[in-house]
């Protein structure tokens, strides 16, 4: 008896990797090393770049001519106002059957309402409510308009001037 091992026939007998399979393998290794080398240089030569060139200076804002300065502390007053309280005034001004149809403020901080009111003294007295608030000064009644009907709302219009309007 033999001590070789049985090599049953329904096996495929098992060979070693051909000669064009291991050449195949070393010709992919060198192509995926010169990428890496490749890569290598870049990376250094971007650094390099960014090493050697210094940043873009910032360029200084351009002077601005005195009508855009004027015009720029005017935007700086409009924002410094009172804004919230102003606003919070006027829709706190509860009369019954007062309401507004308009509200429109100026530059130089003068405002003009417009609204419905049942009768000219309900008017007069929104006009009233209006100046004793600390936002507003001068609220001043400027037109009362009797409705179409006699029994109808009085269509007013109030002028009123924000405290700190005047602009520097």
């Amino acid at each position: 008896m033999s001590s070789t091992t049985p090599q049953p026939d329904f096996l495929r007998p098992t060979r070693g990797a051909s000669t064009w399979a291991w050449l195949a393998l070393v010709l992919s290794l060198l192509v995926l090393a010169d990428a890496v080398h490749d890569a290598w240089r870049s990376w250094q030569a971007r650094q390099l770049a960014m090493a050697i060139e210094p940043p873009a200076p910032v360029a200084p804002p351009p002077k601005l001519d005195a009508e855009h300065q004027r015009a720029l502390k005017r935007a700086h007053a409009q924002l410094d106002r009172p804004w919230p309280q102003a606003f919070a005034g006027i829709e706190g001004i509860q009369r019954p059957g007062v309401r507004w149809l308009a509200l429109d403020i100026g530059d130089g901080g003068q405002m003009r309402l417009e609204g419905l009111a049942p009768d000219a003294a309900a008017a007069i007295a929104v006009a009233e409510t209006l100046r004793r608030q600390a936002a507003w000064h001068d609220a001043v009644p400027g037109r009362i308009e009797n409705g179409a009907l006699a029994d109808g709302p009085v269509r007013f219009e109030l002028s009123a001037t924000m405290v700190g309007a005047e602009v520097p």
